[in-house]
Parts: C-alpha cells; structure tokens; sequence
C-alpha cells in the first residue's frame, strides 16, 4: 500500500489537540521562545514613543526632534540591510539554532549598552547593535517553526530601557533546550539526529511512527531534488516558480508594516485577533484569510478617510468620534492575516535551499519599509493630513489584485509540499504536487517490497 502524501491522513502517536501531547506541548513552548525574536521590535517602537513623553529622558537627551528623532527610530531597523544576510551565513553554516543564539547575545550587548547611554550618539550606536542582533535571529526563527505547530541615566529609564536584555535571556534559555531544525540536520548527513528529533517531538519518541517515517522521507526526498546545484540569491530570478515566490514575499515584507504605519495603539484588540486567527489558520486557508484582511482593510480604511475628511473639514466631532470603532474594524482586518501569516507562509513557499536567503530578505525589505515610514508618514500626515489616506487605499487596492493573482493556498500541505507548489501552473499545482511525492512513495515501496523479498534494494 502506497502510503498518501497528505500528513492529515497518516497515523501518528499524538494527541488530536497540541495541549493535550507532551510532545506537541514542548515543540510549541520552543516556539513561543522564538517569537520573543519579533517581540522586541514591536515592544521597542513603543518604548521609544513612551520615552518620549517623559521629562527625565527629553531633558536627559535635550528633547530630540525631527531627523534625529527620525534616526532614533530608524536606527534599529536598517541594520538589518546587512546583518539579515550575515544571519543567513551563519544559519546555513552552523544551523539555525546556532544563528539565533549568535543574534540574542549581540541583542544583549545591545541592550546593556542602550541601558547606559550617556549622549544621543550611545543611544543610535547601541539600537543599531540591538537591530543588528534582531535581524540575525529574526530571519531564522521561523524556519524553525515546524507546519505541526502552531517573532546610567534616571533610574526609571534604567528600568525601562534594559527590555531588550530580558528578552534576550529568554529566548536564550528557550533555544538552549530546542533542538536543531531536522531539514538542516539531514542536510549536515546527521539522519539518526534528525529521526530523533522528529519522533520526539511528533510522536512522543516513537521512531517507528508512520508519520515521523513519511515525514523523514519527504524531506529526504526533497533535500535530494534540491542537491543537484548550489544555491544563491540569483536563483530568485532564475524560473518562473521562483520569481513568482520572490514577488509574494517582498509584497508581504513590505504590507505587514507599510499599510498601517499609522499606529491606533490597539495592542489588546490586536492580540485577541491575531491569536484567534492565528488558531484557525489550517481550517479557514491562508489565500482566504489574506483576501478577507485586504478587501476588510480597504473598505474600512476608506470609511476612516471618508471621516476624517468630514471632520477636518466641517470640525463635525461626531464623525472624528466615528474614526474611533472604525480603526478598531480595520485592524481586525489587519490582523486574521498580517499577524499570524507572513513569517511562517514565507517559510513554507520557499525550498529549503531557499528558504534561509529568502526570510533574510523578508527581514530587510520589511525593515527598509518601516525605516521609510519613519520618516515619510510624519511628514506627509503633517503636510497634506488626511488626503495621505489615499496612498494606503491605493497599496491595498494592489495588494487585493496581488493575493488574486499571485498568493496561492498551502492549506493541508505539509512543507516539502507547500514549497514546490509555486513551480507548476496553477490550475494543476495541487494536484501535481501530490503526484511528485506520489512517486517518491511508489519507488520507496517497491524498494521495500524487493528487500523484503531478495535481500536487495531496488537500482531505480
């Protein structure tokens, strides 16, 4: 019997619910640890608004305005322009474990140093290590989240500032007790490793276990179509399957901050949004899910012009009020897809030989539209206010025909599948993804079938 290429259909030692498996429960708390890689960036932007708004630091920094305030923001985002593809080195190198831990320890350094900056040139020079050791870590954490899971001054600003330094210590102690990626261990020729860690945390330890087994062999067989050629950057361009994936990740690097550059400080809205879509990813689809978030977006970001103009205009407080649940709509909208989606479906469209070069470039396109926001969106907003509206309305408009065209469903596809699924027509992708482990399959049953018989293994 041939065994399917669907994992959903395969038999396997868990529980039905990740919380209820020892197994699944571990792999989830390693992948909580990474996130805290994503959380510093989120948790830094709004320390330094909060900063802001107290006397002992402006006196302490001389009130800084204008482009040094802009650099101040900046400053922990471009160096991923180059540290990004440092990350990349080290992780196809040394393992994606290993780049992590690289980037929290200069994370760390970054946070010590930003805890006791003593002029403006510190405070730049310390959030430019602090980024630098975020992209390292960041690029690569999600290729770590397997598709079976589910980012001396005052005294007071002493307190505030040395975040980055917890953070980095948690997922330090968080990566210290997970294991390396299988894909890059059976990359290294480390098999009985990588069956050690697939059993262990798919199957409670059972090596024999018919998904563990499907599992080890399609990314085997994955692995090996991929040796043929060494990879690089070129490659992006270099088939139809690959421009095609080059396109959604940078559409999606650039959407996930550009298109709400306008911060409503929503945090808590935002959260139970993202988690619950987040949660029900695999049942609803990821095409579905961006679609629904663009075209919500777009609609209730068009209302939200519509309203400002009314109240800059005519000074109606009633429609300025009206703004208020409307930005709540929009970032709904915003996160059933832009929060849970963008790292791990980049992850999953890229093959492995891809996968760490095109997150470093995730990361980098991604923070090179911030840092332009930065600076651009303050001063737009200030010069011609609420028509700047009609920038947004016209990126999400692209980004609906984008997803329509481009962004194609990975939904009930284990990795290897979902990461040949950009290299066939559309029309047939699915179906001929199947067929290629299809065979794989096929030839690895008859191999059995002639060892089981004769003692040798099949040539072909």
């Amino acid at each position: 019997m041939v065994t399917k290429s669907t994992f959903s259909d395969v038999p396997n030692n868990t529980a039905s619910n990740w919380w209820r498996d020892d197994g699944l429960r571990r792999n989830v708390l390693h992948c909580m640890g990474c996130c805290f890689c994503v959380y510093y960036l989120g948790y830094d932007s709004s320390l330094l608004n909060g900063l802001q708004a107290l006397p002992q630091w402006n006196e302490y920094f001389h009130s800084p305005s204008g482009n040094l305030l802009g650099l101040y923001a900046a400053s922990v985002y471009l160096p991923s322009l180059l540290f990004a593809f440092v990350g990349e080195q080290i992780s196809n190198r040394y393992g994606r474990r290993t780049a992590i831990c690289v980037g929290t320890i200069v994370l760390f350094a970054g946070g010590v140093f930003n805890a006791f900056s003593q002029n403006p040139g510190q405070f730049i020079g310390s959030r430019v290590i602090i980024g630098s050791g975020g992209s390292i870590a960041k690029s690569h954490l999600r290729d770590r989240l397997h598709r079976r899971t589910l980012h001396p001054g005052d005294v007071g600003l002493e307190a505030a500032v040395p975040s980055p330094v917890h953070r980095a210590i948690l997922v330090m102690l968080f990566t210290l007790t997970a294991p390396e990626s299988p894909r890059y261990l059976l990359k290294m020729g480390k098999q009985e490793k990588a069956l050690s860690v697939l059993s262990k945390y798919h199957a409670n330890g059972e090596t024999d276990d018919p998904l563990v087994q499907w599992e080890l062999h399609e990314i085997e067989s994955a692995l090996l179509q991929e040796a043929s050629a060494r990879s690089s950057y070129l490659d992006f361009f270099r088939t139809p399957g690959n421009l095609r994936r080059l396109a959604v990740i940078l559409t999606i690097s650039v959407g996930t901050n550009w298109i709400t550059s306008i911060n409503a400080g929503l945090g808590a809205w935002n959260l139970i949004v993202a988690v619950s879509a987040g949660l029900n990813v695999e049942r609803f689809g990821r095409r579905p899910l961006f679609l629904t978030s663009f075209i919500g977006m777009f609609c209730s970001y068009a209302i939200v012009m519509g309203l400002s103009a009314t109240f800059a205009t005519s000074g109606n407080t009633t429609a300025g009020l009206a703004v208020i649940p409307f930005l709540f709509i929009f970032y709904g909208f915003y996160d059933i897809a832009l929060n849970p989606l963008p790292y791990p479906y980049t992850a999953e469209i890229l093959p492995f030989a891809l996968r760490s070069k095109g997150l470093a470039l995730f990361v980098c396109v991604q923070n090179v539209a911030i840092s332009f926001n930065q600076f651009v969106t303050p001063i737009a907003l200030a010069k011609i206010q609420w028509k700047y509206y009609a920038v947004f309305l016209c990126v999400l408009l692209c980004y609906i025909l984008l997803a329509l065209l481009f962004y194609r469903e990975t939904k009930g596809l284990s990795l290897e599948e979902s990461a040949i699924l950009y290299d066939f027509d559309k029309k047939t992708a699915r179906i001929r993804v199947a067929g290629v482990f299809q065979e794989e399959d096929v030839k690895r049953e008859i191999q059995h079938v002639e060892l089981a018989e004769t003692g040798k293994p099949s040539e072909a």
